[in-house]
This record gives C-alpha cells, structure tokens and sequence, in this order.
C-alpha cells in the first residue's frame, strides 16, 4: 500500500503526463497524412487561380475552377503553434509541394501544373477522437 504523500506525487505525474500527451497535437507522420488527405479533397482556391479573389466573383470562380488529379510530392512541416485553448486547436506550418491540373465546369484544361505552398492548418479532435484538419487561409 503506498502511503498518501506517494500517492499524491503518483497521481500528479499521471495527469502531467495525460497533460503533455492531449497538448501535443498531431504528431509528424500523422500531420502529413492528413494534410494530404485534404488537399486531394480540393486545394485553396487561390493556390489553382494563383490570387485572392473575393465577393461575387469570388464565389463563382470557387464554383466553376477546380484542382484535378493533384499530386502531393512533399511536405515540410515548418512550425507548430501553441494549443488554442479558446477554439480548440493545434495551427500547423507546412510547405506543400506537387501538382494539380486545372478543371473548369467539369473539363480538364491544363497540363500539370507545379506548385510550392505554404500552408496554414488547423487540426482538432472530433466527438470520436478522430484528427480533423482544416486549411486556413
């Protein structure tokens, strides 16, 4: 039987090590999984048309351009953030490399086009404790 100060130093390091584990985010090959997943969903908008485009036209560019056959050939994770405590989740820094072709209304019209992006993530937990990612523009 452990005495109560033991216990006590047991059950903090229990929950210091629960702690550290919860806080730490995805971890690398995780991290890229996910991020691959989700760009083959669909790139940004502004990574296929190359700008920013907003409002009205914004929404129809969005609507009719869109990322085919994209290729991830590589990705650096470049910096991870702090925890947001207020909305729950991990930022992630990455650089992504590969390619994609051009698909408006349906049709393909380009060759395969390179891109070299830095993207911005945000990963959380869902309800089943499963990784989600979002890119954040």
């Amino acid at each position: 039987m452990l005495k109560p100060r033991t216990k006590a130093i047991v059950i903090i390091f229990f929950l210091a090590l629960v702690q550290l584990a919860c806080a730490q985010g995805p971890r690398d090959e995780e991290t890229k999984l996910l991020i691959t997943a989700k760009l083959k969903q669909g790139l940004p908008s502004t990574w296929i048309i190359g700008t920013k485009v907003e409002g009205f036209l914004g929404n129809i560019v969005s609507n009719t351009v869109k990322a085919a056959n994209v290729e991830i050939q590589s990705i650096e994770i470049k910096q991870r953030g702090e925890f947001n405590e207020q909305e729950k989740y991990w930022p992630i820094k990455a650089q992504i490399k590969g390619s994609f072709q051009r698909e408006v209304i349906g049709n393909t019209v380009d060759n395969k086009i390179g891109f070299d992006r830095e993207g911005n993530f945000r990963f959380s937990k869902d309800d089943y404790d499963s990784w989600t990612v979002v890119i954040a523009e």
